[in-house]
């Protein structure tokens, strides 16, 4: 079973927690809630660091509290490693010297958000190549991911308590979209409507109507191939006679219209994908593959149970 460390507020390990309910999210808020009885409300205080002892890439550190007499519980809220760094803006530009270490680049960005006390770079990030260099007042998170993004790769977080700081290092983004996940570990829910909007009619400021079609190879144009009972509408208006604009207005329009008209959602049970990691599933009776991008991974944990859920988004 997994167990939850708490530290002092130095990042010195303490002890084991037990009898707890933790809700941590990686991605999306990058932070948790971390509830215990309310007798025991002296455990923890504001700057001690909670991770996951085999998983030290989920852990966070404490920021707030909310004592509740009915039900006798008292929840610790905090950001988790993302989630620190995204509480920082960066004044200046990042620059990147042609030939510097990963490592480099990465205590630089540690140093401008002065952040050295929590965080430090891996020891295993290698010479990259020229990268481009940030722009100013950018969030560290974002820094970071621009800068490792740009070689392929993405920023990794586990806490260390031997040196009580996170380390910061760097892994390839990886596909994981193909269909050996099919059955498994990824599951997909389909929404496809075969017969979608495929004219758009604008009616302009001055009650003029333009007309835009889909055609049988799904291009645009302003003559008509789908008809009779085939011909699905709809009615616009745009605030324009500015025939560039109201076609700008038409193919926003037609595009929604297709987008929505195939959509999907996908259910992914615990694999070795990270957040910006590609997944995917195939559909077999409809012959349709999915792949979405890693968004977020949600850890639910007690003393007894360990469950990681995925988001996921547009690639």
């Amino acid at each position: 079973m997994e167990l939850l460390i708490y530290t002092d507020r130095s990042g010195l390990d303490v002890g084991y927690l037990d009898g707890f309910i933790l809700d941590l999210e990686n991605g999306r808020d990058d932070d948790f809630e971390l509830k215990i009885s309310l007798i025991r409300f002296d455990t923890l205080s504001a700057g001690c660091l909670i991770y996951c002892e085999s998983k030290p890439q989920f852990g966070g550190r404490i920021e707030s509290f909310r004592p509740n007499t009915a039900s006798k519980t008292v929840t610790f809220e905090g950001s988790t490693w993302r989630g620190i760094l995204r509480k920082k803006i960066l004044q200046n530009n990042v620059s990147v010297t042609p030939g510097s270490t990963l490592s480099q680049v990465v205590q630089s960005v540690i140093e401008m958000a002065e952040l050295t006390e929590l965080f430090t770079p891996a020891d295993n990030l290698s010479t990259v190549g020229t990268v481009p260099t940030t722009g100013q007042y950018m969030t560290p998170l974002a820094a970071l991911e621009s800068i490792l993004g740009a070689v392929g790769c993405r920023p990794s977080f586990s806490f260390d308590p031997t040196i009580k700081r996170i380390r910061i290092g760097s892994e390839a983004v990886k596909d994981y979209s193909g269909q050996e996940y099919d059955s498994g570990n990824i599951n997909m829910e389909l929404s496809v409507n075969k017969m979608p909007v495929n004219h758009i009619i604008a009616v302009s400021k001055s009650g003029t109507a333009h007309h835009l079609y889909l055609q049988h190879d799904g291009t645009y144009a302003v003559t008509q191939e789908i008809k009779g009972v085939a011909e699905i509408t709809k009615l616009i208006n745009v605030s324009s006679d500015d025939s560039e604009k109201i076609m700008q207005e038409m193919i926003k329009a037609m595009d929604a219209e297709k987008k929505a008209s195939a959509t999907s959602a996908l259910s992914v049970s615990e694999i070795a994908a990270e957040i910006g990691d590609i997944v995917g599933s195939y559909e077999q009776h409809s012959k349709t593959l999915v792949a979405a991008k890693v968004t977020s991974k949600v850890l639910k944990m007690t003393d007894k149970t360990f469950q990681i859920n995925f988001e996921t988004g547009e690639i």
